[in-house]
């Protein structure tokens, strides 16, 4: 499962902010008479002008789209550009007239985004035709047809991002819309778009989708992998899959890897077509499935709040202890790990024990910044409640 995947998530994860070549800040007020710190920073046009290979820190405030990365804004794998919002959530990109607010060029790989609030888009929130783009800790919301769109590119990460209410079409316009190979999508909440949570098409290769929390679509499936060659090398495991039309549809592959999963409230779980040998085994289903895995179970999954979108698993869970230790992912949704000498939980969460639910459940506010409870504090939806 990991091999040459799990090399590019180290880089991922630990070289961008250790060994791009400068970092400037950035803010709404920001002038070209500035000299690009956090005291004097620049507006975006003048940052931005100094190149690919820094690293790019967007004070709070609101910041219009859209914001073109070319040729010129180019990283490298040891220096990539990275475009980071200094407090998650708190810079925010907009723009109503923009068709992409953030869009990334065919000759410019290697760009992390990092952290805004992207919404308001005529058509995607974040357009990416290059390879080697990661798109984390985001949350995307409310443009007019894709959160996020990848055209047929190599090595996309998609990682920790809330993705929600995207699209007016319900058969057009989904969460995530990605095309290509060896893309790791982990870790997202995706939920009440217009079509598919995520749309994998046309030609999805070797590439992992794993802890992710993906529900309220009802119009189609939560997950669709569709390819036109052999699609070797898919894998969907430890994600939780609730109340979609259909939990994953699958077009044209053979051997996807269909493991460690929960499937609760879809109209049906599964959909295939010309699909060749899939491996399909230790998932939970709340409803009983036509396909089944000799290690797949049916029973309640138990998730703690389902109306206010808590889907963290309850003592008595169905889906405790059930899962494959063998190509699980190390870490769950929140970061916490999986045990290696123990069977593991399904889904996308590990069970832990709350020591006040009600509590924890009354602040939960339905898990969105448009339900701020009265102390103000937003939960995060990455870090497992104390």
């Amino acid at each position: 499962m990991r091999n040459g995947i799990s090399l590019f998530i180290c880089i991922v994860l630990f070289s961008p902010y250790l060994s791009s070549a400068n970092t400037y800040y950035v803010a709404p007020s920001g002038l070209a008479q500035g000299d690009g710190t956090e005291e004097k920073p620049w507006s975006v046009d003048v940052a931005l002008s100094k190149g690919g290979g820094n690293t790019y820190i967007f004070l709070p405030g609101n910041y219009h789209g859209p914001l073109v990365l070319g040729k010129y804004h180019a990283g490298t794998a040891t220096t990539p550009t990275v475009l980071k919002s200094k407090t998650k959530w708190r810079a925010q990109i907009t723009g109503m007239n923009a068709d992409n607010l953030i869009r990334i060029t065919s000759d410019s790989p290697y760009v992390f985004i990092n952290g805004f609030e992207i919404w308001g888009a005529g058509y995607s929130g974040i357009l990416s035709k290059s390879d080697h783009t990661t798109i984390m800790n985001c949350w995307i919301h409310n443009n007019g047809t894709m959160g996020i769109r990848i055209d047929k590119k190599k090595n996309i990460v998609i990682e920790n991002n809330l993705i929600e209410y995207n699209g007016m079409h319900p058969h057009f316009h989904h969460g995530i819309y990605v095309d290509g190979q060896d893309h790791v999508i982990r870790g997202n909440i995706v939920r009440h778009n217009s079509g598919f949570g995520m749309h994998l098409y046309p030609n999805i290769q070797k590439s992992v989708i794993e802890n992710n929390l993906i529900y309220g679509h009802p119009n189609h499936a939560g997950i669709i992998l569709t390819t036109t060659e052999k699609g070797e090398g898919l894998k969907v495991v430890n994600n939780t899959l609730a109340y979609n039309k259909v939990g994953v549809e699958v077009w044209g592959s053979t051997g996807t890897l269909i493991q460690n999963n929960i499937f609760a409230g879809n109209q049906k779980v599964f959909s295939f077509s010309k699909v060749k040998d899939p491996q399909i085994d230790h998932n939970l289903y709340e409803q009983e499935s036509e396909v089944r895995g000799p290690h797949d179970i049916v029973g309640n999954p138990q998730f703690l709040n389902v109306v206010r979108g808590i889907y963290w698993l309850g003592e008595k869970s169905a889906a405790r202890g059930r899962a494959n230790p063998e190509g699980a992912p190390e870490k769950d949704l929140w970061g916490n790990p999986r045990p290696k000498d123990n069977p593991p939980d399904m889904g996308a969460y590990q069970f832990i024990p709350l020591r006040d639910s009600d509590k924890i459940l009354n602040r939960w506010q339905y898990g969105s910044r448009f339900n701020t409870p009265e102390s103000g504090e937003i939960p995060d939806l990455w870090q497992a409640p104390q």
